[in-house]
């Protein structure tokens, strides 16, 4: 082999591939000879600095993957084929050029785990489906993909979970051990059904045929409320000052034998719902408006429970609040009224003037007739 190190190991039948520093070896487990695939690689102008996940799915292709950012190889041995697929953004591409994991479910479809979330892969038109954390899962590095019934489980870097369908549609994520790092690579299914799974600080051991889908529906409380740093008993039909607008509140349920499986979801003024990303969300600088903020809790199974509401106003700032609306309104009614007084004492003083003017003006002219007759 170029390079002792070895990263991944796969085994077919009588071969075992090897991922290495420098690319992916095959060694022949009858004669211990060993071809190496770079060679191959490199006349198609692919270079793989350090080989990944291996994988050969049910038609006889085999996958690898690059464990740093050279991409994904498709490998057809019959006719020596290669094709690499590498992230493009404007394309339906896969997510990540660093693959972690890769498997294929009972319906033949392909999945790899990357740095960037779990990719689906489309093989008539080539595509990739995306799943990540938006989509509910726990994180987006994907250390291993493991396929059960019409489910899929994944390790990640922060716990296991568990992706249900319906008709080719997510329609849930089940979450255990949350918070748990797991490593790249480091699975395997035995006889039984179990899967063995590496994490950094030790083994794990979970059987998918016998974890328990609670049937619980959880209840949802509010636990605590926040203003501004201080905690308060209650903000549901209060008025808040505008710059009383950091607030932070708190959930909980009943499920306490299953947290690591609730998801919490929020939508403020009947908008569309939102994830939280635990049962503690903070808003911040909200503007003066009148908020009315529903919450309800998820659990593994998709069960809701009933909707939490609360409602409140914050007020704007003085300048901009009904009394000093009406401030206004008053200075502006008072200079209206002002000027229309001032010019209507200057138009009467000038009437007067006048007046006085002409009377002075007759008198004159009654004096001069006088004098000349």
């Amino acid at each position: 082999m170029d390079n002792i190190y070895c990263h991944t190991l796969y085994v077919d039948g009588d071969y075992l591939w090897v991922g290495t520093l420098d690319g992916f070896n095959i060694i022949d487990l009858n004669d211990f000879s060993i071809k190496n695939m770079n060679k191959l690689l490199a006349k198609n102008n692919i270079s793989v600095k350090l080989g990944g996940a291996i994988f050969k799915d049910s038609k006889g292709v085999y996958w690898l993957g690059s464990s740093t950012k050279d991409g994904l190889i498709r490998f057809d041995h019959k006719n020596n084929s290669l094709k690499l697929f590498k992230y493009n953004e404007f394309e339906n591409s896969i997510s990540d050029n660093a693959i972690l994991s890769i498997n294929e479910d009972t319906k033949g479809n392909l999945w790899f785990g990357t740095k960037s979330g779990l990719n689906k892969y489309d093989r008539e038109t080539e595509k990739f489906i995306l799943y990540s954390i938006e989509d509910g899962l726990s994180n987006n590095t994907i250390y291993s993909v493991m396929p059960f019934n019409d489910d899929i489980w994944i390790s990640t870097n922060s716990g296991i979970n568990c992706l249900q369908f319906k008709d080719n549609q997510l329609i849930n994520v089940r979450k255990y051990l949350n918070g748990v790092e797991y490593s790249s690579n480091s699975f395997f299914e035995t006889s039984s059904g179990e899967f063995i799974l590496g994490g950094i600080d030790g083994l794990y051991i979970i059987n998918p045929a016998t974890v328990e889908h609670s049937l619980y529906t959880p209840m949802l409380q509010f636990d605590s409320f926040i203003v501004n740093g201080n905690k308060v008993n209650n903000i549901n039909n209060t008025s808040l000052k505008y710059k009383d607008n950091f607030i932070s509140i708190k959930l909980f349920t009943t499920a306490y034998n299953n947290v690591q499986n609730i998801n919490f979801y929020y939508r403020i003024n009947n908008d569309k719902w939102i994830l939280m990303d635990n049962n503690e969300i903070t808003f911040s600088n909200l503007a003066d408006n009148k908020y009315n903020i529903d919450f309800i809790a998820k659990n593994s199974n998709g069960n809701n429970s009933e909707m939490k509401s609360i409602s409140f106003n914050v007020n704007p700032p003085f300048w901009r609040s009904k009394v000093a609306t009406f401030i206004y309104f008053s200075l502006v009614c008072i200079i209206v009224i002002y000027l229309y007084l001032r010019i209507s004492s200057m138009r009467d003083a000038i009437k007067l003037r006048n007046n006085q003017l002409e009377k002075e003006k007759s008198e004159k002219i009654n004096f001069l007739r006088k004098i000349l007759s």
